[in-house]
């Protein structure tokens, strides 16, 4: 861990970018998560976290969910219509069960990934936004390593949180901070 460290801070320096260990650090809640992390979730980072399955798209949204909680500020949830009619729409008692406050989430539906990354890169630029959800199914091709990086580096600028939620897809190249596998178990 401490060179993964050490090769970020060079990276950092040779792109006069911030590190991330001078990032705020948010505590996800479990302990050696966070000790891991070296002290919990940066915030305005690119983070990825990854369904493999379609039936697992209720349970990696629910802890994008939890961790956009965690993380604070006003959040923007930016999905495809196929999100949509694949998933189902996101329900609402259930986000308020988990503690996010509908007066602070604003949801958005576009048509396909290319207008949806668009919309994303306008969103992570503005301060205004506490955490942006992007949600992304399968493996579309306007969302490559160049697309990530514009992200990650808008998310530093600006100090947002993104969480690139992905489901049924195959994790590929990325500038994402740090990535998440979350699948569903039986009770």
């Amino acid at each position: 861990m401490e060179q993964l460290a050490a090769l970020r801070r060079s990276i950092a320096r040779i792109e006069h970018r911030t590190p991330a260990e001078a990032a705020r650090l948010v505590a996800t809640g479990h302990e050696a998560i966070d000790r891991q992390l070296g002290g919990g979730l940066a915030r305005g980072r690119l983070h990825e976290v990854f369904a493999g399955e379609a039936g697992d798209a209720s349970s990696a949204a629910g802890f994008a969910a939890m961790l956009a909680v965690r993380l604070g500020g006003a959040l923007v949830w930016l999905r495809t219509d196929e999100a949509e009619a694949q998933g189902g729409g996101l329900f609402a008692p259930g986000l308020g069960e988990i503690g996010i406050d509908p007066g602070r989430l604003l949801l958005g539906v576009l048509p396909d990934p290319l207008a949806l990354l668009r919309a994303a890169a306008e969103v992570v630029r503005c301060p205004e936004v506490g955490v942006a959800v992007i949600e992304l199914w399968r493996s579309p091709r306007p969302l490559d390593l160049t697309a990530s990086r514009r992200l990650a580096v808008a998310a530093e600028a600006s100090g947002v949180t993104v969480l690139l939620l992905r489901v049924a897809a195959d994790p590929a190249p990325s500038a994402a901070q740090t990535r998440w596998a979350v699948r569903s178990v039986v009770s």
